[in-house]
Order: C-alpha cells, then sequence, then structure tokens
C-alpha cells in the first residue's frame, strides 16, 4: 500500500509540474502583448492593474491566457525584479491637508460672493428660505455651469 501511496504523490508532482510548463506564445500573440505593454507597464504599486489591461487587451484579439503566462513570458524577457528597481517609489506626503470647498470660487468676481456671505450671517443657521429668482451666477465657462443649463433644459 505504501507503494500506491508515493505512486500517487509521483503522479501529483508530475501534474503539478505539467501546469507549471509556461505557455508557448505565437509570434502573433507575443506582438499583441509586446503591443500592450507600450501603453501598460507592469511594475509599480498599479502593476497589476496594469496586467489586467494587458490581459483585456490579448482577450480582445482572441488570445486566452492567465496572468500566470504573461509574468513567465516577461520573466524571459526581461529582469522584472530590477525594473522594479528603477521604478521611482510614489512619495509619501506627510502633512495631511484639510480639505474645503468655498462657494465663491464658483461664483462671479462682481462681489456676488461678499453678498452671499452676508445673507448666509443673517439667516438662522440649520435653515434656507429659497426666493424666486434667487440663483447664484455661474461663469460660463465653469464645467458647474455647464451642468446646471443642461439641468434647467430638461426640465
Amino acid at each position: 500500500m505504501s507503494d500506491s501511496s508515493s505512486s500517487v504523490k509521483t503522479s501529483d508532482s508530475e501534474d503539478s509540474n505539467i501546469e507549471q510548463v509556461p505557455r508557448k506564445f505565437t509570434t502573433k500573440e507575443k506582438i499583441v502583448l509586446l503591443s500592450a505593454l507600450i501603453n501598460h507597464r507592469p511594475v509599480g504599486v498599479n502593476r497589476h492593474f496594469a496586467m489586467l489591461c494587458i490581459l483585456d487587451r490579448l482577450k480582445q484579439a482572441g488570445i486566452e491566457c492567465t496572468n500566470d503566462d504573461v509574468w513567465t513570458f516577461l520573466r524571459t524577457l526581461y529582469n522584472l525584479e530590477k525594473i522594479e528597481e528603477m521604478e521611482p517609489p510614489i512619495p509619501f506626503i506627510a502633512k495631511r491637508i484639510d480639505f474645503d470647498t468655498q462657494v465663491g470660487k464658483f461664483l462671479d468676481s462682481k462681489g456676488e460672493e461678499e453678498e452671499t456671505a452676508s445673507q448666509e450671517e443673517a439667516k438662522p443657521s440649520g435653515t434656507h428660505t429659497a426666493e424666486e429668482g434667487d440663483e447664484p451666477s455661474i461663469p460660463d465657462d465653469c464645467p458647474l455651469s455647464l451642468l446646471v443649463n443642461r439641468a434647467k433644459r430638461l426640465h
């Protein structure tokens, strides 16, 4: 019985060796893969996202393969560890800055910001009463104004 169990173990190890055989890419597949590398470099923090883009490009070309196949192929062409070392590190932001939105940045520079601020101070906190025709003026070249104009046309 020990012979059969040992033979089973060797067959399992043989099966695992069969799965690890690198995939052979055809010339067309290599061209598609290398052209995908031009736009998506699989190095740095976002290397896995780049690999997904490469796999998507291969899939669009009708090439079915796994990310392990692509990584193995790239290791035959490049020293990925050295390339990873050459990639500049992500800068660390040491100081935290709070995000502040100011409505005045979106208003005209004709002093409406001051009027809006004085109106808000005069109103009790937590309440807002809109008068008819009471719309803030937004510059036409502001992307926000484009959205507001589209919304007005829809209603």
